[in-house]
């Protein structure tokens, strides 16, 4: 007795409706959500001055101390709230990249 082969048809996977309405991507966005990373303003700040954070290892600064953003969920210590040594050594940040490959694909499928 002889085996019969079937080819099987792949079906069209169904999307969910938290896919089609944009909540997954939401999702994503929230895990890999910023964390911003500061330097010294070159201004004189006093605590609780509006405006004003402080930055452990830096001090006080404003908005003109910010240098960009890293993503929460792949470049920081969750414990330390800082940066990773390996995003420190191994990434590249800057004002004009995205803050991790997740979000990169999510702003070019976007676009």
């Amino acid at each position: 007795m002889g085996c019969t082969m079937v080819a099987a048809r792949a079906r069209p996977r169904m999307m969910s409706n938290r896919v089609k309405n944009g909540l997954v991507i939401d999702e994503i966005r929230q895990l890999h959500r910023p964390f911003r990373i500061y330097d010294e303003c070159g201004h004189k700040h006093e605590e609780g001055e509006p405006g004003v954070k402080e930055i452990d290892e830096v001090g006080l600064v404003c908005e003109a101390g910010f240098q960009y953003e890293i993503c929460r969920a792949c470049c920081v210590d969750s414990h330390l709230d800082e940066m990773t040594e390996t995003c420190a050594t191994e990434h590249t940040h800057g004002a004009n990249t995205p803050r991790c490959a997740t979000i990169a694909i999510i702003e070019k499928e976007r676009a």
